[in-house]
C-alpha cells in the first residue's frame, strides 16, 4: 500500500494540480481555470477539497461539505471522491474518507 501526503487545497496552484484527477471523475469540466473558479465559488458555500499527494502529483481527491439539518444533525456530504487510475484498488478512497471523518469529528465533537 502506498503512502500519501494529505492536505486541504487552498491555493490556485494546488487547485490546478488537482484538475487532471478531478477530470477523471468529472470529464465535463472544460479546463483547469474553470475548475479552479468553480471550486473557489463552492468553497464560499463550505466545500472543502482534500488531496492525496505522492511527491508533487495529486493521486486522489475528496470534495465534501459539513452540513447540518433537523433530520440528521451534523453530517458530512461527499460531493466528489476519486483516485487516479494508476492507484485505484489501493484503498486510497477509504483513507481519504477516514481522514476527513476524523478531522471533522475533532473539529466538531459530538454534543
Amino acid at each position: 500500500m502506498s503512502t500519501f501526503r494529505l492536505s486541504l487545497i487552498e491555493s490556485d496552484q494546488d487547485y490546478l494540480a488537482c484538475f487532471d484527477v478531478m477530470r477523471e471523475l468529472r470529464p465535463h469540466l472544460p479546463d483547469a481555470a474553470t475548475f479552479t473558479a468553480q471550486a473557489r465559488r463552492q468553497a464560499g458555500q463550505g466545500y472543502r477539497l482534500l488531496a492525496a499527494w505522492q511527491d508533487d502529483l495529486v493521486m486522489g481527491l475528496v470534495g465534501y461539505r459539513v452540513q447540518e439539518n433537523l433530520l440528521y444533525g451534523r453530517f458530512l456530504y461527499v460531493d466528489d471522491l476519486v483516485a487516479a487510475v494508476g492507484v485505484r484498488d489501493q484503498g486510497l478512497g477509504g483513507q481519504l474518507i477516514e481522514v476527513m471523518r476524523r478531522a471533522i469529528n475533532a473539529a466538531h465533537p459530538a454534543r
